[in-house]
């Protein structure tokens, strides 16, 4: 078990250390770092209070919150695992293609459940900040509680757009969905940032 952790450890360390020069601000973070004050789209409802349909097209459905989504980009309420109900959001019908979420404003965390998924954060420039990934260990919905989980990054630089994508891209079978997402728009406190003495509490156990 000791081995395991200290493996964990040493790899979440390299994914930071092999970010950009300039962005190693980026850390990985949990649904814990999202205060009150963050901004929760639940695909259930608009900002209105609007129930939203299935298989709505985003687009600028949130625009009024500081997000924007994709062309693609909608709800659903078919198969898949909800944190809130009924919907969820996928990048197509098929659960195969990326969901693209823009920030005009920039915003310093951005985060959401979801399962066998990627989440890649990028500065105004479109350059990668972090990548971060989630999977149960297999493709498809077979993997109980286990196959949820939350992708979250945090900057002290504005992300400006968030991107979800699937873990298993070598197969056409299975696709990916998220739920929930969070972002916030002012910038994180000292104590809200991930440090070297969090990774480690992180993986020790």
């Amino acid at each position: 078990m000791a081995a395991r952790s200290q493996v964990a450890l040493v790899l979440a360390l390299c994914a930071i250390l092999s970010q950009p020069r300039g962005v190693l601000a980026a850390t990985q973070v949990g649904p814990e770092f999202f205060p009150p004050s963050a901004t929760l789209v639940n695909f259930d409802v608009a900002p209105d209070g609007t129930p939203l349909p299935n298989d709505l097209v985003l687009g600028d459905t949130y625009a009024a919150w500081g997000v924007r989504f994709g062309d693609n980009d909608g709800v659903t309420n078919w198969a898949g695992i909800a944190t809130s109900l009924p919907n969820r959001c996928w990048g197509s019908p098929d659960g195969l293609r990326p969901i693209d979420c823009s920030f005009p404003n920039g915003v310093y965390g951005v985060g959401a459940y979801g399962f066998d998924f990627v989440l890649e954060a990028l500065d105004a420039s479109g350059a990668l900040m972090l990548r971060v990934a989630y999977t149960d260990g297999t493709a498809g919905l077979f993997g109980g509680d286990q196959e949820l989980g939350f992708l979250g990054v945090s900057s002290d630089a504005p992300i400006y757009a968030a991107r979800f994508s699937r873990y298993w891209s070598s197969q056409e079978t299975f696709g990916f969905e998220i739920d929930d997402l969070k972002f916030l728009s002012e910038r994180p406190t000292p104590a809200m940032q991930g440090s070297w003495g969090r990774v480690k509490d992180r993986y020790r156990k």
